[in-house]
Formats: structure tokens, sequence, C-alpha cells
């Protein structure tokens, strides 16, 4: 094992407070009201849906006019891609975040352009600011501002596994690209993220039922939900993750796919796929309600596979919700940046612990670390930090030499190993001196720990 940390380069832990839990983000359940109040638009929306329902999909566009969504939703920089496509003559669109967060009435910076140019005529328009990304495979632009990067993606041909569904439009399966917005629409994952912003002429557009989602605050696939998240597996996370964030409730339809094929579907995916995924559902302050949904389905030892004997143990569960709570403070009120080396050790870190009772303490942390490349993708850079954090925070469990003390909070490790031996300390009563110890004079975490008494 390679780390950075001196023999005697130990650890840290936060005041620890009894059994208590800590503040959670609040569910993003708001829409705006203006945009739901407008009975027109409600009656535009019913009726879109029961087409929809009937036959797969069904056009809605609402006029700006009428729904009152102006440009001030998205980025001058984004505007100005939009602007530059129409002058040539080509399609643009704004979807994804940005609409859905609109409409719901939160702030969004999540803004992507949908257009029908192809990236060879992207690059005649955009020159050397355009530069291509390869998110899961695919072959996406993106331009490149002073001040921000403007995502931007030819429009995607539907998935061969589609082909010949009941619903679906016509399309050349072979085909790397089309020219239709609407066969576009059929490659996003869920309804609530497929509704478009016409930058022409300032039209909501949505195929899907979408707009019907986020008034009833409902999760659904755009086709089928046993073949959407059989044929990608991160529509199936993706789903969890906005449950957990905004509350809302998955179909009855997507609920019953998840169950049935959730633990074969993420065994299928990707490790990149995965652990991006994951790390995106606990970093952004609704770790809390994340892991409950994951138990939920059956999912929490199919992504972190060293828990199959943790998953039922009630003194786990009972770490697990203080220590995400916990975390989800860090974030929501702290202002910190969740890593993906502290989401991972959050839940991993009991198990090391565990093994550690029977074995060297490093042979046990490098047998969990072993097991969770099944499903994480981590890099050689990533293991060492893991390592360093995770063998740091558990000497200071040991330290409680001041001199000792100076020299383990100048390791580069010391931020989240501190974070570490708090979360243990939250149910481990033992711990609570070592947490007081370090953290005397760190204001930040003793008001989180203030909050669990």
């Amino acid at each position: 094992m390679r780390t950075r940390i001196n023999v005697w380069h130990v650890l840290l832990v936060m005041i620890v407070l009894s059994l208590g839990t800590f503040g959670v983000l609040a569910e993003e359940t708001a829409t705006h009201t203006s945009f739901f109040d407008n009975d027109a638009i409600n009656r535009m929306i019913d009726e879109n849906y029961k087409l929809v329902q009937e036959n797969g999909y069904a056009e809605l566009r609402i006029p700006r006019s009428l729904h009152g969504i102006t440009e001030e939703a998205l980025t001058p920089n984004s505007l100005e891609v939009g602007r530059k496509l129409i002058e040539h003559g080509y399609e643009a669109y704004a979807i994804g975040g940005c609409i859905r967060d609109y409409i719901m009435g939160t702030e969004s910076n999540d803004v992507d352009i949908a257009t029908n140019a192809t990236i060879e005529q992207q690059r005649e328009i955009f020159g050397d600011d355009l530069y291509l990304h390869f998110p899961g495979g695919m072959t996406f632009g993106r331009v490149r501002f002073p001040d921000e990067e403007v995502d931007l993606a030819s429009y995607q041909t539907p998935s061969l596994a589609f082909y010949g569904l009941a619903g679906m439009p016509e399309f050349d399966p072979t085909a790397t690209g089309n020219d239709s917005v609407l066969l576009d629409s059929f490659q996003r994952d869920l309804t609530m993220n497929a509704i478009y912003y016409d930058l022409t002429n300032g039209d909501l557009v949505d195929f899907h039922g979408g707009l019907y989602a986020i008034r009833e605050h409902v999760i659904d696939t755009i086709v089928p939900a046993a073949n959407a998240v059989n044929q990608d597996g991160r529509k199936l996370i993706r789903a969890l993750r906005f449950k957990s964030r905004f509350g809302y409730e998955l179909s009855d339809s997507l609920d019953r796919a998840i169950r049935k094929y959730g633990v074969a579907v993420v065994n299928r995916m990707r490790q990149a796929d995965i652990s991006n995924n994951i790390n995106k559902m606990m970093e952004a302050g609704y770790a809390s309600k994340s892991w409950r949904n994951l138990a939920d389905y059956g999912l929490l030892d199919t992504v972190f596979p060293s828990l199959i004997r943790l998953v039922n143990d009630a003194d786990y569960l009972n770490y697990l919700d203080k220590a995400t709570a916990y975390m989800d403070d860090l974030h929501n009120e702290k202002g910190r940046k969740i890593s993906d080396t502290l989401i991972l050790l959050t839940f991993i870190q009991p198990e090391i612990d565990r093994r550690a009772q029977r074995s060297a303490y490093l042979t046990a942390l490098s047998g969990v670390l072993d097991e969770q490349e099944m499903t994480f993708q981590i890099s050689a850079q990533m293991r060492e930090r893991l390592e360093g954090i995770s063998v740091l925070a558990h000497d200071m469990e040991k330290i409680s030499s001041r001199f000792l003390k100076s020299a383990v909070q100048e390791s580069e490790y010391y931020e989240d190993a501190l974070a570490l031996l708090n979360m243990k300390a939250l149910t481990n009563s033992e711990l609570a001196t070592q947490a007081a110890f370090w953290n005397e004079n760190a204001d930040k975490t003793q008001e989180s720990l203030d909050k669990a008494a």
C-alpha cells in the first residue's frame, strides 16, 4: 500500500454528540406556481397526457405568450450558442435541468443545447471554440467561453433496443444521428428531463407528458419502464437520485421495474457509470434520503458489495443514518464540497473496521477496496487517497498528543479523515473524547455536532 502518511501522522475526530441527527436538506418539491396556476396550460397538459397514454407520444407546444418563461431562465452563453445555430439555418433547443428546474421554481445552470447540426457542421460554426467529449461512450460538443462551457449535442437516434416498441415512431436503427427533435426525445432518461425550449420562437415543447409529471410530482420514463432500465442502468440510478432530491414518487411501472430488474441491471453497468451516478446522489445534500432509497430497492449491497454482511445490521443502519445526515449538513449548512473519497468511505468504513478485528488493518482495508472495485471505478490515485484517509482516521482514534496533533493537521488527508472520525463517533461513545480532542476550535464541525444534541 502506498500512502503519504508517517507512522505517527494520525487523524482527527469531532465533538461527538449523543445519538442525534443533523438537519437535512428540504426536498425541492416547490413548483413554479404561476406556471401551473394557468388554467389554459393545465388543460393543454391534461389533454396532451391523454394522447401520450393512448399513442406513446404526442407533441405539446405551449407558446411563450402563454407560458411566460423568458430567456432569463438560460445563461447568456447558451443563448449565444443557440443564436449562432439558428443564424446558420439549424434548429436549437434548450433542454435538460434548466427547463425542468425553472418550471419547478428552483435555480439551475444546467443548460444543454440540442440541435440538428452534426458535429462537423458545429465545427464550421464554432471553430476552435468547440471541442469534443465522450460521456458514456457517446460524442458531444462543448463550446468554450471565458466564464462557461456550454454542452451542445446533435440529435440522437433512439436505442436499437426500442426499435419496434408500441408507440415508437419509425426510425433507422443503423443511423448515428437524425434530423428530428422527436426522435431525440426518446433518448432522454425521464419525462421531466425531456422538455424542450425552442430558441427560435420560445415555444415549450413536450412529447412525453413531462409537464404532467412535474405537476403531479411523479418520476417516469419515456419508453416503458422495463425497457428503459434494461437499456441503460443510468436511468435507474438517476430516477432514484431525483426521487431523493425532489421527494417525488416513482410511477408504478418504474417502481416495479426497478424492484424486478434493478440488481441485474446494476451488475451489468460499467464501474464508471455506477460510481459517477452514485457520487452525484450523495454529494449534493440529500445523501440521507439516497441511501434509504437504494436500500428500499435492494441495491445498497449491489452498489457497495462489501456491505453484504451489514445491510440488515441495525447498528450499521443507525450509523449510516447519522453519518449521511452529518455529510448532508456539511454540504447544506457549511457549503463544503463532499469528495468522492469521503462518500465511499462513509459507506464502507464500518466493514473495514469489522474485518480489522480479525486481521491487520491494512489487510482489511485492502480487501474491502478490492471488492469495491467490482462496482466502482477507483484509479490508483483515488485508491491512494482512500487508503491515506482511512489509515489517518484510524490512527487519530489513538493519538492524544498535542504535538502530534499539529503534524497530523498538516496532512492533505486531514479534512476527510476528521469528517470520517466524526461520523464514527456519532454512534460510538468510546470515540467521543477523541472526537472532542480533534475538534477543538473547529467551529464548523462543532456547529454540525451541536445539531445532533
